[in-house]
């Protein structure tokens, strides 16, 4: 079957999605009181993220109430509940409060306000080894502490972030190097054992790479962060080199991200690698990633489309003669996440078609954020919570 080209004409850049965006703010505001789950990437937080950002932008009165009045009962959640039995969601928590901060999209004072939050954090991180790098574990603990960083005005309190951070690095290059090559935390549609094994290497060392490269750029611990950041982009380079990107598996939305993340990974970073050379590699990848969404029209992977749209999004400018490839790409995987969140009613539940839930990773919250920052054509920072929480 010959393949379909991606032309400018038929998938524009959305910027037309007002209503979409109104009817998202509407069903998160509705379904506030019937969702427990308090997290970032699947819960309140994540609605309280994008209602906090549409409200001020978009001066709507209601979705800024609500929005407001959701920070406050987190908040008085997070106060009165058993901190043992909500310490993997508190990462995520808070740093939804502090990116909103740095935003300037609410006025707190962080190092009072968040001062609970950061005992908790300081603490695990010194006394206690994470066992996982996402969902309340060290990524998401070195998450929180780098926007944190950013919002903390005293300085002991500065002093007490670094020595976190570094100690989340010495984690990473002494307790995690086994845990990052070969523990699995992914799933693909892939059968393959030995392709799904070497595509978890990559998506584990991406990420961590990712974070050290943030850490690198705030001169924290820089000489062992430099060197881990080396040894990881070695092993990642191999890894890249190692494997063809074509896949055979059901969800090739899943690899798709992965590799582009990796690719995201490298850009950029003081490893000495030239980037240049794995520019045939990353062809090879957006043709095949061309071939896979020409057949589809929506896609209940949400959580992968919104990664690979942010990454192409930020790398087009590093890929001068492929930059126009990436934007279309981009703006095809924005058209299918909007098809999906129109296939049906948005956050359904469980549905098989549309979008999944209503949270940030995999839900209508996340396709709310994404919808907004096209519209207003100014990015938004928000890849931690997509790619560490």
């Amino acid at each position: 079957m010959k393949t379909q080209e991606i032309t400018e004409t038929e998938f524009r850049p959305l910027t037309d999605n007002v209503e979409l965006l109104k009817k998202i703010a509407r069903l998160l505001a509705g379904n506030i009181n019937k969702i427990d789950d308090l997290s970032l990437t699947t819960g309140q937080a994540g609605f309280a993220l994008f209602l906090n950002f549409y409200a001020k932008d978009e001066s709507d009165d209601a979705s800024k109430e609500t929005g407001q009045l959701l920070l406050v009962s987190l908040y008085q959640q997070i106060v009165k509940s058993n901190i043992k039995a909500i310490t993997d969601l508190l990462p995520g928590i808070g740093w939804m409060f502090a990116f909103l901060s740095n935003q300037n999209i609410i006025e707190i004072k962080q190092d009072e306000i968040l001062k609970g939050i950061d005992s908790v954090i300081l603490q695990h991180i010194h006394y206690q080894f994470s066992r996982t790098l996402n969902s309340g574990g060290v990524l998401s603990k070195g998450s929180y502490l780098l926007e944190r960083y950013k919002g903390a005005n005293d300085e002991l309190k500065k002093i007490q972030i670094i020595e976190g951070i570094a100690s989340i690095v010495d984690e990473l290059q002494f307790n995690y190097s086994k845990v990052i090559l070969n523990k699995v935390f992914i799933g693909t549609g892939n059968n393959n054992p030995d392709r799904v094994a070497t595509i978890t290497k990559i998506s584990n060392l991406s990420k961590v790479i990712y974070f050290l490269n943030q850490v690198y750029q705030l001169k924290i611990y820089n000489h062992a962060v430099g060197k881990l950041t080396i040894n990881c982009s070695n092993e990642l380079v191999c890894l890249l080199k190692s494997v063809e990107p074509v896949s055979t598996g059901v969800n090739d939305t899943k690899e798709f991200s992965v590799l582009i993340n990796a690719i995201h990974a490298l850009r950029g970073n003081k490893t000495g690698h030239d980037i240049a050379s794995l520019t045939n590699w990353l062809i090879k990848l957006l043709k095949q990633c061309e071939r896979y969404i020409t057949t589809l029209e929506t896609s209940p992977y949400t959580g992968d489309l919104l990664i690979s749209v942010k990454l192409l999004q930020r790398m087009k400018d590093d890929y001068p003669g492929l930059d126009q490839n990436i934007q279309l790409l981009a703006d095809k995987l924005s058209a299918i996440i909007v098809s999906s969140a129109n296939q049906h009613k948005p956050g359904y539940i469980n549905c098989p078609v549309g979008i999944p839930n209503l949270g940030i990773n995999e839900g209508v919250s996340g396709v709310g954020l994404l919808l907004f920052e096209q519209l207003k054509q100014e990015p938004i920072p928000w890849l931690d919570i997509l790619l560490l929480h």
